[in-house]
């Protein structure tokens, strides 16, 4: 471009210089002719051919300045041309470049990632530079939009509540399972619970839990000889709650396993034809649990609770389950000592009242042998719940029949 800028002044310093020498050849002539005048014909002769001379030369040069115009019209246009082809190869390689340098970044992305994912299965090897974390960003081509980001922040939201309620129930599960402090810990475990359903409603894994935290203050407060009806009102209250996490989660297999003992619970408070009715609900949602959890010894334990008390029954309450019902509940100690074996073989030692039964059923069947074995086993466990405790007592009152 420095070039033809040049030559450009170069062609218009030419026009300029040849208008001039034609207007001052013109100055000259004016001034001969009026300081002289006319003398002599051959001098006008002379005149004449002298101003035909200069005419032919004005129309040389006005033809030159012409052809001169032309030329650099063609000059002007030709350069636009060649500067716009310029211009356009420029851009031209400018994009190509940014292509290329577009390939190789996404080939380096696609080599860091690849040895990202590597380096988390070759021992955890950390990248050689920090430049390389950007490869593991988002690539420009999924932007972050608002969309996404409040999807990200749902999710973000919802996995936390999740972890939370995770947290939750576990410190509430260990305070159940800690019986070194039992009745501290039940009461405390229906407090939390309580509190809790208030932000959070109608989640199962809440729900039977608050139902097993019933059942827990009602042994305590049973020990503490408080109020009967404070006790019926905690059972009911129970199984209302079994009831409404099983029907928020069927597939919940301690829902349906704390829907029996609950429903269980409530035999004290009915009579003879509510606790047939309750049977069949008990056993109903003990063999749904054990669909299941067929691997959890306190669901076998409670179908052998079942068994044992169908077994149990006296003519005249079998004589009124057979008038309310077509079929009548029945079962035998031989299928009661099945069950409560197959819960000593997953979990042997689990419950002082599981070793009781298996005593019990071996009375009834005759074996004073074996039951007085199961009966020593169950007076060598620890005493800590209600229920052990009557567990325990129990088990001496046997022993010292045999």
């Amino acid at each position: 471009m420095a070039h033809s800028g040049s030559f450009n002044f170069g062609i218009a310093l030419g026009v300029a210089s040849g208008f001039t020498l034609i207007v001052g050849t013109f100055g000259l002539f004016k001034r001969w002719i009026f300081r002289r005048g006319p003398q002599t014909g051959a001098d006008l002769r002379n005149l004449v051919e002298s101003v035909n001379g200069l005419t032919n030369e004005l129309r040389q040069l006005r033809n030159l300045g012409e052809s001169l115009d032309r030329h650099l019209e063609s000059f002007l246009e030709s350069c636009e041309r060649d500067n716009s082809a310029r211009q356009a190869e420029r851009i031209s390689s400018a994009s190509q470049e940014e292509v290329h340098e577009g390939e190789d970044k996404r080939e380096k992305q696609a080599v860091s990632i690849t040895v990202g994912v590597n380096s988390d299965v070759d021992d955890g090897k950390e990248s050689e530079s920090s430049e390389d974390s950007e490869f593991y960003e988002m690539p420009s081509e999924f932007p972050a939009t608002e969309d996404n980001l409040n999807e990200s922040e749902v999710a973000d939201e919802e996995t936390s509540d999740e972890q939370l309620l995770e947290k939750f129930v576990g410190e509430v599960d260990e305070l159940d399972g800690d019986h070194t402090h039992y009745d501290e810990n039940q009461c405390r475990a229906y407090t939390l619970l309580t509190e809790k359903r208030k932000e959070v409603h109608d989640h199962p894994e809440l729900l039977w839990r608050q139902a097993r935290a019933n059942v827990g203050l009602s042994e305590v407060k049973k020990k503490q000889a408080e109020s009967d009806q404070e006790r019926k009102e905690l059972l009911y209250e129970a199984v209302d709650l079994s009831k409404a996490a099983v029907e928020l989660d069927n597939s919940l297999w301690q829902a349906h396993k704390w829907l029996a003992i609950t429903t269980g619970s409530t035999a004290e408070f009915e009579g003879i034809q509510k606790k047939i009715q309750n049977g069949y609900v008990f056993k109903e949602h003990i063999d749904r649990a054990l669909e299941l959890k067929g691997n959890d010894p306190s669901l076998w334990h409670l179908l052998g609770r079942w068994c044992f008390e169908v077994a149990s029954l006296s003519w005249w309450e079998r004589k009124g389950a057979a008038a309310l019902y077509a079929n009548p509940p029945e079962s035998t100690y031989e299928q009661s000592l099945e069950a409560f074996i197959k819960a000593e073989e997953l979990k042997p030692g689990f419950w002082k009242t599981n070793q009781l039964m298996l005593g019990k059923c071996y009375v009834k069947l005759g074996d004073n042998s074996k039951a007085k074995e199961w009966l020593l086993k169950a007076r060598g466990l620890a005493v800590s719940t209600q229920e052990d405790t009557e567990s325990h007592q129990e088990v001496g009152k046997l022993l010292s029949t045999l």
